[in-house]
């Protein structure tokens, strides 16, 4: 497939004693959303020749974090489910906190308020555990608001199938390139700075 030799992460936000934020219905809730997107975004990324992986619900962050590393992913993609006091608040979101992720994200960010009808908030610069990894483009995203009655309703509804808008494609081998270079530049940067402290 297209994305063959590309290696992808997928987080499905909060799980096992953290249901995250509430929804409307029993069995709803953030931690459900993000699990059902999460498993047809692995999927979806399996049938074009992804090498997947996805982390353990209600696991640490730490723990997460450190499992992407073992399995020397490109990307990763974090996803969640927004929640607002305001219940008029709609829009998808995509964080990101290195440069070389940004693109990503407003990518993300596109696809998926574009399938779901709705504002397109962009990519967001946003330093959170899951977005300060330097190794590969990390980016979390927030599809939706669980506090809009309407969004959350589409969100629950499969035929909105938001797994296959988060469209990584050839990306992840561009970013996981850009990513190793980085993380190469940042290994230098220390060492040099350790040279010059030893002199």
């Amino acid at each position: 497939g297209g994305l063959s030799g590309a290696r992808v992460v997928v987080d499905p936000g909060h799980g096992g004693n953290d249901p995250g934020a509430e929804g409307f219905y029993p069995g709803k809730d953030e931690a459900d959303i993000n699990y059902a997107i999460a498993e047809k975004l692995v999927a979806d990324l399996k049938s074009q020749g992804a090498s997947v992986l996805m982390t353990q619900p209600g696991s640490t962050m730490a723990t997460r974090l450190a499992a992407a590393r073992s399995f020397n992913a490109q990307v990763l993609v974090s996803v969640h489910s927004n929640t607002a006091p305001n219940s008029s608040a709609k829009g998808t979101e995509v964080y990101y906190f290195y440069p070389f992720a940004k693109q990503l994200a407003a990518n993300i960010s596109a696809n998926v308020a574009s399938a779901l009808g709705t504002d397109n908030r962009g990519a967001k610069a946003g330093l959170y555990y899951m977005t300060r990894e330097s190794q590969f483009a990390c980016v979390l995203a927030e599809i939706g608001f669980l506090s809009n009655d309407d969004e959350y309703t589409k969100m629950i509804n499969s035929k909105y199938e938001i797994g296959d808008v988060v469209n990584i494609e050839v990306q992840s081998k561009e970013f996981g390139r850009i990513a190793t270079q980085n993380a190469k530049n940042l290994i230098l940067q220390k060492i040099r700075e350790e040279e010059r402290q030893a002199v």
